[in-house]
């Protein structure tokens, strides 16, 4: 398989599949990620990058490093903490990622509330040493509270001019939001793959319309390891975003091979 993404040359024609399972960090043992080891084997033939946490990270970095691995710097909360969902630090920085072997890295940009201001600063701060590190930075922009598409454009130029090189952010209402979305920024905008589906043909639509709107890619996690078949569905989204496939073709051939 074709893998030649200049990393530190980023623009609007990249594609790029991430697969993510820095999950574990915030929700423990989830169904799926028992196994961690077992899935990154399996799928990372068809990622462009695999995003995870330290621990995991560290244990089996000869797998993750087959792709361009991605470290999760920032964490802090849990459901076990009566805070809510916004309180996020700067644990690991650049010396750390390139110590594992890792391309990139990623942290939090939340919006909606003062107490997430502190993880435009961990933008901030990763950025300033990421480009020493020859690393690349991803801004997962979120929000604490309901917000419009004006505001989801701010927020997402706002974490671009932060130093973000990629923004990683949900795919709004319409296509239309989605346009307004990727000319708020210059930088390439992969979409998370949100709640879990329990039809992987939901999974592969969703991902066929972010391309097709003109998006760079996306970022899924429990939508591929909480598949029965993790390997299927990353070869059919490997396909849809990178050879512009249909998802009943993508996922026939994914099942045939």
């Amino acid at each position: 398989m074709d893998k030649k993404i200049e990393w530190n040359n980023l623009n609007s024609d990249s594609k790029i599949v991430i697969y993510a399972f820095d999950h574990a960090a915030v929700w423990g043992n989830l169904a799926g990620l028992e196994r961690p080891g077992d899935l990154y084997s399996k799928v990372s033939p068809w990622a462009d990058a695999i995003l995870t946490s330290y621990g995991s990270y560290r244990k089996w970095a000869t797998i993750i490093n087959q792709t361009a691995g991605l470290l999760r710097c920032d964490g802090g909360w849990s459901p076990l903490q009566n805070s809510p969902y916004n309180n996020f630090n700067l644990y690991f920085d650049c010396e750390e990622a390139k110590s594992l072997g890792a391309k990139g890295i990623i942290c939090m940009a939340i919006f909606g509330d003062k107490e997430s201001e502190v993880t435009l600063f961990n933008v901030a701060k990763l950025a300033k040493s990421a480009k020493k590190h020859g690393l690349f930075l991803i801004g997962e922009v979120l929000f604490s509270r309901p917000v419009s598409i004006e505001e989801r454009c701010q927020a997402v130029r706002i974490t671009t001019e932060w130093g973000a090189d990629i923004i990683k952010t949900e795919y709004p209402d319409s296509v239309e939001g989605f346009n307004k979305l990727l000319n708020s920024t210059y930088v390439p905008v992969v979409v998370l793959g949100g709640q879990k589906k329990n039809n992987p043909m939901d999974i592969l639509s969703m991902v066929s319309s972010v391309m097709k709107a003109g998006g760079n890619g996306v970022t899924i996690g429990r939508n591929v390891w909480q598949q029965d078949n993790p390997e299927v569905l990353a070869k059919a989204i490997y396909s849809i975003v990178h050879h512009d496939k249909k998802p009943e073709d993508a996922l026939a051939q994914a099942q045939n091979h």
